[in-house]
């Protein structure tokens, strides 16, 4: 298995946010230290998170690197297209600066071939729209038996809780781009429980990258 790791030197303390987080005060979250915010846009076929914009004009007020992800429910590859559609023009004309990210965690179909297949419509429709390659967020398991090597070009955002010494390596990804250490982190701006990740400067929109 090779080494796993950060794949740059730039690490970025961050975290996600959905509606379960409420109402967040960014210049806090900010202050704190936080650099790097994925905000939730939406999941399934038409469903908007309620705080996707107040989220994202806040976030960006406090001069935060901006991300956007979203649920994925797709059962079939048509409505995988459909859903990173929706995706797209929730995001198209918004100023954000870390490439978007898929979250399918919760699969409707248990064999694995139609879970790659979603998955991938999703990931591949996502860039075509966008022109930008889009990020996977997984946990290590999933990472490790679900993904097959069609994904090794998407950046991966891996989540593991249980490691003290970084996520457990797998054999599709050489390196992590995101790493969610946490579902239970404490930040102030925030009442309640926030994921904490670390994520490199690969979050970052090729163009905005010092290195592109």
């Amino acid at each position: 298995m090779p080494d796993f790791t950060a794949d740059s030197n730039i690490i970025y303390d961050g975290i996600d946010v959905s509606n379960y987080q409420g109402d967040i005060d960014f210049t806090q979250v900010r202050s704190s230290g936080i650099e790097a915010v994925y905000i939730k846009a939406g999941e399934g076929g038409n469903m908007t998170d309620p705080f996707f914009l107040q989220n994202y004009e806040r976030a960006s007020a406090a001069d935060m690197i901006v991300g956007f992800y979203y649920y994925v429910t797709a059962f079939t590859t048509a409505e995988a297209a459909e859903q990173a559609q929706h995706f797209y023009e929730l995001i198209r004309d918004k100023n954000f600066s870390a490439r978007p990210a898929m979250d399918y965690e919760s699969f409707s179909n248990p064999d694995i071939a139609a879970i790659n297949a979603i998955g991938l419509t999703f990931l591949r429709e996502l860039e075509r729209l966008s022109g930008i390659r889009p990020m996977i967020y997984s946990d290590a398991s999933d990472a490790q038996t679900i993904w097959s090597n069609d994904f090794s070009i998407y950046p991966l955002w891996i989540a593991d809780y249980y490691s003290t010494d970084g996520p457990a390596g797998n054999d599709i990804w050489e390196h992590w781009t995101g790493f969610q250490y946490s579902d239970t982190g404490s930040v102030p701006g925030i009442s309640g429980d926030v994921d904490m990740d670390y994520f490199t400067d690969s979050i970052l929109v090729p163009a905005l990258r010092t290195d592109s």
